[in-house]
């Protein structure tokens, strides 16, 4: 997000729904992954605080995971801004292809973090799932999905990345790495 848009935290969900169906470039899908595994992360933290006093520390996890992804959900609208901004640099300028390099990097970097913290939200949710108040089962199942989504996800916008900048294979393996664990921790719950 540019430094006069406020946080997707600070809207409302009707705010961002609209925000995101505008014809605008941001937010756009890095945005919408990080908003998905921060309401994912939510769930997590509603179910342990119904989970007992045993499971607080889970809630404070969770609740700190929440507050990463919204971060790299305005992280990524800032980071789409930067590349549109080097992409409209004259063509014929000398360091166009280096500051769109860079700007593609960063903008490779978000959704690589979001899969990475997608994994995190996962476990917790996993272990809810199993561990926590039983009556709440559904919640953590579903907010462990929604989190193997994001990282599903995440890992696309990477791949669809790393092509135009094939520099950039070492996010590539490591958000393909985090896809396998997401897809080891959802395999725990069937």
């Amino acid at each position: 997000m540019d430094d006069k848009a406020r946080s997707f935290a600070d809207l409302t969900v009707a705010e961002f729904l609209d925000a995101l169906a505008a014809r605008r470039p941001a937010p756009s899908a890095g945005a919408a992954i990080g908003v998905s595994l921060a309401m994912a992360a939510a769930l997590a933290a509603m179910v342990a605080r119904y989970s007992g006093s045993g499971f607080a520390d889970l809630a404070e996890q969770a609740d700190g995971l929440r507050h990463q992804a919204i971060a790299l959900a305005d992280a990524d609208s800032a980071a789409y801004a930067e590349v549109l901004r080097a992409r409209a640099a004259p063509a014929g300028r000398p360091a166009r292809t280096g500051l769109v390099s860079e700007a593609m990097k960063s903008a490779t970097e978000v959704p690589c973090a979001l899969a990475r913290l997608g994994v995190e939200v996962m476990a917790l949710c996993v272990r809810l799932a199993l561990e926590g108040n039983p009556n709440l089962t559904g919640d953590a199942r579903t907010a462990a999905f929604q989190a193997s989504s994001a990282v599903t996800s995440a890992t696309d916008l990477v791949r669809i990345n790393t092509r135009s900048e094939p520099g950039l294979a070492d996010l590539l393996h490591q958000a393909s790495r985090d896809r396998e664990k997401s897809l080891r921790l959802r395999d725990s719950l069937e």
